[in-house]
């Protein structure tokens, strides 16, 4: 019988056991954020991500990362300027709403008790504009590895399909998928998903654009 969706499944064969997996384990579990301040951290490079490769994406969070603009919407745009990533007053407007709202109660951004994954993520994406549900996830697989939703950016949606364009229907029935597949094979969607796409690019581990998140830089 043929596999469904054979490059996803062959993927997850024997990940559990995997030297390469475990390491992710470990390095995203010790990047878990403790307090307010990392968690908006995540945000701003979930922003930083819009429509970016990943050097512009390290580039601009580097040029926010400080968060000297926190009270200062000009500072915010200027910096978005400086970065050089693009669509600069569209990022700055976004931001600063997000920045505002977040800061008048961080704790209604965390993850509530029983609050089922999917429907945290619409929350959010409810309340934050300029990210979706492409870029929340993102951000809830940077912040929580145990997540049970998934970034399926265009190169993930290639996995199941020729082109990138994805309705909402095709994301949520992929995305169940992966979760699925995932939870088979005894490993953590979020945290396969980071391997998947690392390996994508060529590299080993998430350094190559995670280190900026680490505590030691932010």
């Amino acid at each position: 019988m043929t596999k469904q969706m054979p490059t996803v499944e062959e993927f997850f064969d024997d990940l559990a056991q995997s030297a390469a997996y475990n390491r992710y384990l470990a390095y995203w579990y010790s990047m878990k954020p403790e307090d307010h301040r990392t968690f908006f951290l995540r945000f701003v490079f979930a922003f930083a991500s819009v429509n970016t490769p990943w050097e512009r994406n390290v580039m601009m969070f580097n040029a926010l990362r400080h968060l000297d603009w926190q009270n200062n919407p000009a500072l915010l745009y200027m910096r978005l300027v400086e970065s050089g990533a693009g669509m600069y007053r569209g990022r700055a407007k976004n931001m600063w709403s997000f920045c505002t709202d977040y800061w008048r109660d961080p704790d209604w951004y965390a993850k509530q008790p029983g609050e089922a994954w999917v429907e945290y993520r619409r929350r959010l994406v409810e309340a934050i504009p300029g990210l979706g549900r492409t870029k929340v996830s993102f951000t809830l697989e940077m912040s929580y590895p145990a997540t049970e939703v998934v970034c399926l950016d265009r190169h993930m949606v290639r996995l199941y399909k020729k082109n990138h364009e994805c309705s909402q229907k095709e994301y949520e029935r992929f995305e169940a998928h992966w979760v699925r597949t995932a939870k088979h094979a005894g490993v953590l969607p979020g945290i396969a998903r980071m391997l998947y796409w690392d390996q994508n690019q060529g590299y080993k581990d998430s350094r190559y654009w995670s280190e900026v998140l680490e505590a030691s830089y932010v």
